[in-house]
């Protein structure tokens, strides 16, 4: 939560839903933490319309808004796991990941100007600090190192982080680059000053700031270097948490009536347009763009229900609390996890075609829970790791388990694609191949085209043609040597 001199925000938290469109223009929604009783993040559009007070809500508290600047992403604090962590959301998919994983409390965080790092304000050392961390995760880099209360990270588009500290005594807005140099004081007015905002162009910080006896706190602005102080909200009441819009000319402010409000930049009358607090104003997200070799894919729900769960490079990855349904089309990175045991999922991935390499393949994949990677450990090829899961591989009930949908997906591809199982691989070129996990290995049947299946057991690669079935069994069986019309029968493990 912020770590201000101001009446605590009292907020809320249910489960994540997914986004509306924002009116047309530069200006996105403007994000903010909604009321209720525990914390939860709502949006809003600058004129008052499409609300959505539980944007993202799996609580006990979701606060602390950034939008990222290609508009898509939102990082927020979240204390689903009893600590307040920093968390990554995609708006268009509803798909969250945690970033950040320790014992401290880590919390308001900012993004880089290009999307890849995040800034947040810690105590992981014992003391508020400003750390950075790139947004796939990792190890974190304090960039701040002092015995005063650091807090309150703002990254300028021009690549320099404002920061509230209270290392003279009193609160101050300070500078810094990237790697935590050139560290410059902006403000030394009595009275704390606190909420960094920079205006879209980098040229200007809005801030909050507070009369030195405490009883009212309104909103300046001054530049970048720390000249031209100008007061751009100062009704009576408290004003706090001024969020510049995307295109510069208008301020989003939080209202000591727990309110937000609009009001242009230069100051003028306001309007108020959503009950809550913090602020956080976004850019209109671009269209989605085609994928990227090894890097990103296109999904796109075709029927029913398509889950997700966002690729991390630390665990947990796929626990349910981060799953969320699949509802429009959006650009994800490799090593998104895909739960289609319930519905059918459209992939777009750069591949092979028949016009060439480096072209955009399309599958259609339905059934099956599996993770989509890319890269030099697949040849190059997207592929569709099926998930093992348990079975229940015991005794001879094992025969007679149903399939699982789970444990089998069917993909109908153009283009090159692959799917991995713990005893096979399977590789096709505009065909249709169903690879479903047993209990006694793995069976590959083939409905359209040529597949190529390597049995990793034996340690062979077996051409799989229409209307054969293959079984990379997990024991040895005469029946599992060579491709037959029908999949052999499933045998109880001995």
């Amino acid at each position: 939560m912020k770590r201000a001199l101001l009446v605590a925000p009292v907020l809320l938290a249910l489960a994540a839903q997914p986004a509306a469109a924002a009116s047309p223009g530069t200006n996105g929604p403007i994000a903010f933490e909604a009321p209720g009783h525990g914390g939860r993040i709502g949006a809003i559009n600058a004129d008052g319309t499409g609300g959505r007070p539980a944007l993202i809500a799996v609580g006990p508290a979701d606060r602390d808004a950034a939008w990222a600047p290609d508009g898509r992403r939102l990082a927020f604090m979240s204390t689903r796991d009893g600590n307040e962590e920093i968390y990554i959301a995609d708006v268009e998919s509803g798909a969250q990941a945690r970033l950040t994983f320790n014992a401290a409390e880590d919390h308001d965080p900012t993004w880089s100007p290009d999307g890849t790092r995040i800034a947040f304000a810690s105590d992981r050392d014992g003391n508020q600090e400003i750390y950075v961390v790139a947004a796939t995760g990792g190890p974190a880099q304090r960039l701040t190192d002092t015995p005063a209360l650091e807090r309150q990270p703002a990254w300028s588009p021009r690549g320099v982080i404002a920061f509230a500290s209270d290392r003279t005594g009193d609160f101050d807005l300070y500078v810094m680059d990237e790697q935590g140099g050139g560290v410059t004081r902006l403000t030394q007015e009595p009275g704390a000053d606190i909420d960094p905002s920079w205006a879209p162009d980098g040229s200007q910080l809005a801030y909050t700031h507070g009369s030195p006896d405490g009883n009212g706190w309104d909103i300046y602005a001054i530049d970048a270097g720390g000249q031209n102080r100008r007061l751009v909200a100062g009704a009576p009441g408290s004003e706090h948490f001024p969020a510049w819009s995307p295109d510069g000319t208008r301020i989003a402010v939080a209202l000591g009536n727990s309110s937000i409000a609009v009001l242009p930049a230069q100051g003028g009358p306001a309007s108020v347009v959503a009950s809550g607090t913090d602020p956080n104003w976004g850019p209109l997200p671009a269209p989605v763009g085609g994928p990227d070799l090894a890097r990103t894919l296109t999904f796109k729900p075709v029927s029913a229900r398509v889950l997700i769960a966002p690729a991390t490079v630390q665990a947990p990855a796929t626990t349910p609390g981060l799953q969320a349904q699949l509802r429009s089309e959006v650009e994800l990175p490799v090593g998104t996890t895909i739960d289609a045991s319930q519905g059918i999922v459209a992939i777009d991935a750069v591949t092979t075609t028949p016009e060439g390499p480096g072209n955009i393949g399309h599958a259609i994949v339905s059934g099956g829970i599996f993770t989509v990677t890319q890269g030099p450990q697949t040849g190059g090829e997207p592929t569709f790791e099926l998930h093992p899961g348990s079975l229940g591989c015991r005794g001879a009930r094992a025969a007679s388990i149903p399939p699982d949908p789970g444990y089998r997906v069917r993909v109908r591809v153009r283009g090159r694609f692959r799917t991995v199982t713990g005893y096979g691989r399977a590789a096709g070129r505009g065909t249709e191949w169903l690879t479903h996990n047993r209990c006694d290995g793995t069976t590959f049947k083939v409905y359209e085209g040529v597949v190529l299946v390597r049995d990793l057991r034996r340690r062979v690669t077996v051409e799989v043609r229409a209307g054969r079935c293959y079984l990379a069994s997990a024991q040895p069986r005469r029946d599992a040597l060579k491709p037959a019309r029908k999949c052999p029968r499933v045998r109880a493990p001995r």
